[in-house]
């Protein structure tokens, strides 16, 4: 118990990075205004995301550019080197932490992507896939990718893109949407980005 309440301690200030999309390497507040209440795997409150609708949906689109293989590797190296903190963002919000196994594939899988010849939008996944993760954020960096989770994974997912932010990739190479959803998939397969449904 003591240690779980030390790692939610750590991510006291994730309840303003979960409010906010982080799009064209900055974070940014959604236009829109409904919420959905992100809780810890303790039942107290970690904050609210306000899933993308249609102008946060075009604004990350305008701002997709291309990540190098260069840029590629150092975001890879600074996430293999932020696996324990990473394996916690997920353990705030599930009844378990992931082997960091997993997590050493999932930053491999992105190393070792074949780059996607056009921009690209990650739907997902849930926590226990997260080599195809780092597979599907790898192929879209070449021309951007924009990373719609679910809310199961929203911590997670802040933490993701904190480390961006510290890997210096190019804004719009990168772009992190809150949530997942039935309604967010149509709206963003009618914008034409390619999308990969992991």
């Amino acid at each position: 118990m003591c240690t779980r309440v030390l790692i939610e301690a750590m991510f006291d200030d994730y309840s303003e990075r979960l409010f906010a999309h982080y799009v064209n390497g900055r974070w940014r507040a959604p236009f829109g205004c409904d919420s959905v209440t992100i809780t810890t795997q303790m039942g107290t409150v970690a904050g609210q995301i306000v899933p993308a609708g249609a102008r946060d949906i075009e604004r990350a689109m305008r701002a997709l550019s291309t990540v190098d293989h260069t840029q590629r590797q150092h975001l890879a190296d600074i996430l293999r080197a932020s696996i324990p903190h990473l394996a916690q963002a997920v353990a705030i919000q599930s009844a378990t932490e992931p082997d960091k196994t997993q997590l050493e594939l999932m930053v491999s899988a992105l190393c070792d992507a074949t780059p996607s010849t056009a921009a690209v939008c990650v739907m997902g996944p849930d926590s226990a896939r997260l080599v195809e993760l780092g597979r599907a954020l790898g192929a879209g960096l070449r021309q951007g990718v924009i990373w719609c989770p679910p809310p199961t994974l929203a911590i997670f997912a802040t933490a993701i893109a904190q480390l961006v932010a510290r890997a210096n990739v190019p804004p719009g190479g990168f772009s992190l949407l809150h949530a997942n959803s039935a309604t967010r998939h149509h709206a963003i397969r009618q914008k034409g980005l390619t999308v990969i449904d992991i």
